[in-house]
């Protein structure tokens, strides 16, 4: 009993759930991180240094693309589904809220398709004008239906992920890889070009996208609803900040990157060495955080938990910077060769935004379950992204690559300290929109029960 109420103390009482939970998100991302890796070995082998970097701007432009068809939906279904479906267990599910449910993901599924659409038609379009080749024509057509099947399967898996089902999510990661993985193996056996690794994309696509419908509609979680053009339209509204957001906090930092290029190739070098040594560190507090939701929704209003998750994954960061910036200099020479070893102090100065990049991760989480994504956050979080360039810029121009690197870890900083603040609103905004919410879900139908006297997933405040 006494252990018990310890863990109860200093870690909220469902953290071995999320634990279990963050560590199978974990494991399907870091699977997908090796078998894109073993693709990425093999193309380059196959492909040569051409055809290579052809097929490398291609998927970069897809996969670009694919955010903007994935419109900050999976992040709002998540929210929405997991406050749905608070209670445990399937049978506990009223069947309102599987109306509702099927709605929201119907509708969203809708956006998917339709920004989908236009994006494929687009790189079409785009083909034609700039006379691509045929092959690359297709792969670079192929590519983008590619993204666009990634992103409606980002929110069709937000179902599984609002229900625990997580398994579901690791099946379908792995499912779309190794398939594709075997696909891309068996067109270079048989040497074949562009047109054939561009169709084996697109396979590997459908596949994960139709192991997704049938998982859905084979858990009776949903009832469906035919797609309207109304419901798309408050699902697009709804889902808009969220989309802003993530293009704040994703899409503007990929510009330091080519402005540093612009100043100092080599400065660029040594900054995109840090970048992608830091990436794989970065996936863990982004997955950790998306398996809080469901675990947020369940917390009463005041809740200390989520403080305390931010905590946890703030020491987490602490400890792997940390340990990052003693191995360093040992480490960058091997991985990367000896002409990166004055790399070494950037990767160093970058390390240092670790532990900020842990704990913004679940505050962020916190400061969506609380619906505080308002217009201020997003031009908030606009505003910091750019000052975080600016920084960058800077830095590089008075100090050298080192400056650039305390730009990186400047904006870091002001994203947690801006969504501490939003954070800190949660309890005024708990009670304004816990009185308008009964109002807004009627604009998808019947109100459950459980969605108008569950309570807002506030746990930061």
């Amino acid at each position: 009993m006494l252990s018990q109420r310890r863990s109860s103390r200093w870690s909220p009482t469902w953290f071995r759930l999320w634990a279990a939970d963050s560590a199978a998100l974990l494991f399907s991302q870091f699977a997908a991180v090796v078998a894109t890796s073993a693709l990425a070995i093999l193309l380059a082998r196959h492909l040569g240094p051409r055809n290579w970097g052809l097929f490398s701007g291609f998927l970069g432009l897809s996969l670009g693309l694919s955010i903007f068809v994935e419109f900050g939906l999976t992040q709002w279904l998540l929210r929405e589904l997991a406050r749905l479906w608070v209670a445990k267990g399937p049978e506990s599910v009223s069947p309102g809220s599987r109306r509702r449910a099927g709605r929201i993901v119907v509708a969203s599924l809708t956006v998917n398709v339709l920004l989908g659409l236009t994006m494929i038609v687009g790189a079409g379009v785009a083909a034609v004008i700039f006379r691509v080749g045929p092959s690359s024509a297709v792969l670079l057509v192929a590519l983008v239906a590619y993204g666009a099947f990634l992103a409606a399967c980002s929110g069709l898996e937000a179902v599984f992920r609002a229900r625990r089902r997580l398994s579901r999510v690791v099946a379908a990661t792995l499912l779309e890889k190794v398939l594709l993985l075997l696909l891309v193996l068996a067109s270079v056996l048989a040497g074949s070009d562009l047109f054939a690794i561009g169709i084996a994309y697109v396979v590997a696509g459908v596949a994960r996208l139709g192991f997704d419908l049938v998982s859905i509609v084979r858990s009776g979680d949903l009832v469906f609803a035919a797609p309207s053009r109304r419901a798309a339209r408050l699902v697009t509204r709804r889902s808009l900040p969220f989309a802003l957001n993530r293009a704040s906090l994703n899409i503007v930092p990929r510009l330091d990157t080519f402005i540093l290029a612009a100043l100092s190739p080599v400065a660029a070098g040594y900054f995109a060495l840090g970048d992608r040594a830091l990436g794989p560190v970065v996936i863990i507090p982004v997955v950790m955080s998306s398996a809080l939701y469901p675990f947020l929704a369940r917390e009463p209003s005041g809740s200390r938990a989520g403080w305390r998750i931010v905590a946890i994954l703030g020491a987490l960061g602490s400890v792997i910077g940390v340990v990052g910036i003693v191995l360093s200099p040992r480490l960058v020479p091997i991985v990367f060769g000896s002409d990166y070893s004055h790399a070494v102090r950037v990767v160093q100065v970058m390390l240092v935004a670790i532990p900020f990049v842990f704990a913004a991760n679940p505050l962020l989480a916190h400061v969506y379950s609380a619906r505080l994504e308002h217009r201020r956050l997003g031009l908030g979080l606009g505003g910091v992204s750019f000052l975080g360039t600016g920084a960058v810029v800077a830095g590089q121009v008075l100090v050298g690559p080192a400056g650039a690197a305390c730009g990186y870890v400047a904006r870091s900083i002001l994203v947690l300290a801006l969504l501490a603040l939003a954070s800190s609103a949660s309890g005024s905004a708990d009670r304004f929109l816990r009185g308008r919410e009964s109002t807004r879900d009627r604009s998808f139908g019947e109100v459950p029960a459980e969605a108008s006297t569950a309570p807002n997933s506030g746990g930061f405040a």
